[in-house]
């Protein structure tokens, strides 16, 4: 009996809960630091996105990192073990509550349902918060989800100079800017067609503009027309096209390059470019790969 348990809990561990490399440590915290909770969940008319809200528990832990969630359940004592969801924190370590960017997928939330939540586990070491100098932040479609956690501490810190850019799809996403403290950031929407709920699609498409391209001109338009008003619209620009990385190399192209960097996050295609162009000038390179 004992080496079937045994068995069956390193299976469970290893094999059952992604096909990713797995550190063994993160489910051993997962399994005695995990926390039950409901989830406020909201969303917005045509949006892609909800935003996912429970009380934060964990005291402290570092921005954007990722959690996994399962069904929870008092009777079943595998409920640490068996298939979970990982998701990254959009909010910060000293709010009151967890709040994660989310896209409606085949994978169905719902707020009557208790769900076991895992620690929160770090996917950047924590001397990057203490040494980054210029970080210019990369999101694709719901990879947004993962910069604002970053973006809104590293603007807490007057030594770190950040610039955000979010290419999208669907304008009806905009509506979660007004969930974060987002004090600027670059949009790029590169379809004019508005999204139904139900027409969420793959965010498989070339969301950059060719790097060989020395110009970039797009049309401007009205940042929140049939959009929920955030505050210091001015400081946030939106526009349709996609974005040509080149006009954005003074924002990481500084003397000591080892504090500058590019992070990306969204399809591997933008990741891969995203890579090839911080390395053209010599910056460091992070990215988190978001293909739902």
């Amino acid at each position: 009996y004992f080496l079937f348990t045994a068995f069956f809990f390193f299976y469970a561990i290893f094999f059952v809960n992604s096909t990713k490399k797995i550190n063994p440590h993160i489910y051993t915290k997962k399994i005695w630091k995990s926390k039950n909770s409901r989830l406020e969940i909201k969303t917005s008319p045509g949006s892609s996105l909800q935003v996912i809200k429970f009380p934060n528990d964990f005291g402290s832990f570092l921005p954007a990192s990722h959690i996994r969630l399962s069904n929870y359940s008092k009777q079943n004592i595998l409920t640490y073990l068996l298939v979970t969801h990982p998701f990254t924190i959009s909010s910060l370590p000293n709010e009151s509550s967890i709040k994660l960017v989310v896209k409606k997928t085949s994978l169905t939330l719902s707020p009557n349902i208790n769900y076991a939540i895992s620690n929160p586990y770090p996917s950047l070491h924590s001397n990057f918060f203490k040494t980054a100098e210029n970080v210019l932040l990369i999101a694709g479609g719901s990879g947004i989800s993962y910069t604002l956690g970053l973006y809104q501490n590293l603007i807490s810190n007057n030594s770190t100079n950040v610039t955000m850019i979010w290419v999208l799809k669907n304008k009806s996403d905009l509506w979660i800017l007004d969930h974060f403290n987002v004090r600027k950031i670059d949009i790029y929407i590169t379809s004019e067609t508005q999204k139904t709920d139900d027409d969420y699609g793959a965010e498989d498409e070339q969301l950059l503009e060719s790097l060989q391209d020395d110009e970039f001109e797009l049309e401007d338009i009205d940042p929140f027309d049939d959009i929920n008003e955030v505050t210091n619209t001015s400081l946030k620009t939106i526009k349709f096209g996609r974005p040509n990385l080149n006009i954005y190399a003074g924002c990481v192209n500084q003397f000591d390059k080892a504090n500058n960097w590019v992070i990306s996050c969204g399809t591997k295609s933008l990741n891969d470019d995203c890579s090839k162009w911080a390395s053209s000038l010599k910056a460091r390179f992070h990215s988190e790969i978001y293909e739902l």
